[in-house]
């Protein structure tokens, strides 16, 4: 009984053994081996060009073409596991057939929202004559001297004379400025809620810039951060393609105008150096042109930069910090 339970645990044993060497062997694969990637492209009269993304020895690879239209293709060990061809013109092509949907689904609901009884009883619709207003049986004069009355007990209301002319000149002038009045104070207490926005804008800026000051003066911040662009600009480096080669044709009507572009193109010769071509034509207006360029992935290097900025003492220090504050 006890061999056949060592047994046991030994092709137990085995088989954890080789799942762990599975994983281990297929997570250097991942960090070591890198993601080779690589662009060609042209421009005479019409845009042609390839992109190509290839791991392990081309165990996997994704390969997108454009020429009068896209095909992508993607292949596992040679063989093809997935291909899209879609023409330039079949793209415009279903393009047209959904707009042409959206409208044809557009006249369907205003069809069915406004029917043909409704638009018949709105041109039907009979005008509609002004009444005079009733008479309650009240003759003129007597309208008017209930007006009077009215004003009358209005003035002795405010202690004045109805028939005044100086005192009526008086009463609109009080109403006028009592109108006023409350626009004022309306405005005023606009502006004071302004004011205040505007004050407590000022101090939360000013407390901001405060912890700014006091951040970037803490010298553990400033070693922090040099790291942190130091890394990026280390995976930057390492991103960007390795080999490129292009080839450029430029000219403009006007001859001065492709002098000035040349002049530009100049100035940045020390980042394209020796790798791009620049022919300039002055008798006639051309644009042609050509790149290609090659490069790699390395996911170990990008992760041994993540890590080291994550081992940094004072930048531990400082996410625990930010993270302890809320972000503040």
């Amino acid at each position: 009984m006890l061999p056949i339970l060592l047994m046991i645990l030994k092709i137990i044993g085995i088989v954890i053994l080789a799942l762990l060497g599975l994983v281990l062997a297929i997570l250097l694969l991942v960090l070591l081996v890198p993601v080779r990637y690589g662009l060609w492209g042209s421009y005479y009269g019409r845009v042609q060009g390839t992109v190509k993304v290839t791991w392990l020895l081309h165990a996997l690879s994704l390969r997108v073409t454009y020429e009068d239209g896209f095909d992508m293709a993607v292949k596992v060990l040679g063989k093809r596991v997935f291909q899209k061809t879609e023409g330039a013109g079949e793209a415009l092509e279903d393009v047209k057939d959904e707009l042409k949907e959206g409208a044809r689904k557009t006249e369907e609901i205003m069809e069915d929202g406004l029917s043909v009884d409704f638009v018949e009883a709105a041109e039907e619709e009979p005008e509609i004559e002004p009444q005079a207003p009733e008479n309650d049986g009240t003759k003129p004069e007597q309208e008017d001297n209930r007006l009077k009355t009215e004003e009358e007990e209005t003035e002795e209301e405010y202690g004045e004379d109805p028939n005044n002319p100086k005192q009526k000149k008086r009463r609109k002038e009080r109403r006028r400025k009592k109108g006023t009045g409350c626009e004022g104070r309306g405005l005023k207490e606009k502006f004071l809620k302004l004011k205040e926005s505007v004050t407590d804008t000022c101090t939360r800026l000013e407390g901001y810039k405060e912890k700014a000051v006091l951040f970037w003066n803490d010298e553990r911040n400033q070693k922090t951060i040099k790291i942190i662009i130091s890394q990026m600009k280390a995976i930057i480096r390492h991103i960007l393609p390795r080999k490129l080669r292009g080839k450029a044709a430029f000219g403009f009507d006007d001859p001065a105008t492709t002098g000035k572009a040349l002049w530009a193109f100049s100035a940045a010769y020390a980042w394209y150096g020796d790798s791009l071509e620049i022919i300039p034509v002055f008798d006639r207006s051309i644009l042609e042109m050509e790149v290609s360029l090659k490069g790699r992935i390395q996911a170990g290097v990008i992760a041994a930069r993540c890590l080291r900025v994550l081992l940094n003492k004072n930048f531990r220090r400082l996410a625990w910090s930010l993270l302890k504050n809320g972000g503040k």
